[in-house]
């Protein structure tokens, strides 16, 4: 709370999302949306029903993608290092963002979108990132919070933060980048954040 901002790591039930100002979908690997639909139940409904902004790491990216249709490829191996994205449409998530690197580490990538999402960056892979066409939810299939020195992952997040209308963002900007390796913590959680 030294930011202020209130962070609820929440794994079962999600609480009424009136008070928060957005969701954060954490990546994680214990279970593959692909093979175990039914394990991400509750985070379809939400991504669904939910009109808070959203934004999805990793395997958050991934959740959001079967939500909305997508296809996703397993790889014949793990893609673990950084990669160039070129930006397949210009967003305000890429605010003063050109084609860039990010850190990824992943089986999985997102290969043919929904007709509810739309692809705004790529790499050789897969998409990159990812933006539904109505509602205020991107999907990020690398680590934004891995690498900050080499990559503009913390750029894209702290501009997705921004578009949320956060009343702390420039608080939450300079912790982020003091601290961004405590993200690494938040594997495999949905995230909740509030400014109250």
């Amino acid at each position: 709370n030294e930011v202020g901002c209130q962070i609820h790591k929440l794994f079962g039930k999600y609480p009424k999302l009136d008070t928060f100002d957005f969701v954060i979908l954490s990546g994680g690997s214990n279970f593959s949306v692909v093979a175990a639909p039914e394990v991400f139940r509750q985070e379809f409904e939400l991504i669904k029903g939910s009109n808070k902004p959203i934004l999805g790491i990793c395997e958050g990216c991934e959740i959001i993608a079967f939500a909305y249709g997508a296809y996703l490829e397993f790889l014949p191996y793990r893609k673990r290092g950084i990669s160039k994205v070129s930006i397949l449409k210009k967003d305000p998530v890429f605010e003063n963002v050109k084609d860039f690197s990010v850190y990824e580490n992943h089986r999985w990538v997102v290969k043919n979108l929904g007709e509810n999402l739309e692809g705004l960056a790529k790499s050789r892979n897969g998409y990159e990132v990812i933006k539904h066409k109505q509602k205020q939810i991107y999907g990020l299939q690398f680590h934004p919070e891995m690498f900050v020195d080499s990559s503009v992952g913390v750029d894209i997040f702290l501009s997705f933060l921004k578009l949320t209308g956060a009343r702390w963002y420039n608080l939450i900007d300079a912790a982020f980048n003091l601290s961004c390796k405590s993200m690494g913590d938040l594997s495999g959680y949905s995230l909740p954040l509030s400014s109250s």
